[in-house]
């Protein structure tokens, strides 16, 4: 599985602690011109989080965002802010919906970042 590859990759077993991350793409996926900027800035702003709030999960290309702001990234020409999601057992697999369209919140998941530690 995914999981497997990102804990037994070299980047995931050099890093003891388990605070680094693997950046997962879909083979679809096409990364816009300022994405490594964008990518670095959130990595920095974890890396700012205390441990404990740090996140498991970090989904790059989302759809319909819902959550509380963290930061807004700088000098991107897009707004791209960083979200923090509660997280909640879902009662399905799809998770939540917006009222008015009944559309699901925080989907497209075709890149995103795990936490080493977190792939076990």
């Amino acid at each position: 599985t995914a999981w497997v590859k990102i804990r037994q990759s070299q980047g995931c077993m050099d890093n003891v602690d388990g605070d680094a991350y693997a950046l997962v793409f879909e083979d679809d996926e096409r990364p816009k011109q300022h994405f490594v900027e964008a990518v670095n800035q959130i990595v920095q702003i974890v890396a700012s989080l205390p441990e404990e709030d740090r996140p498991d999960f970090i989904n790059l290309n989302v759809l319909r965002t819902h959550g509380d702001v963290v930061a807004v990234l700088e000098d991107t020409p897009i707004r791209v802010r960083l979200l923090k999601v509660k997280k909640a057992k879902r009662k399905w697999r799809t998770g939540p919906t917006e009222k008015e369209r009944g559309l699901h919140y925080n989907v497209w998941m075709s890149a995103y970042m795990v936490r080493c530690g977190a792939a076990q």
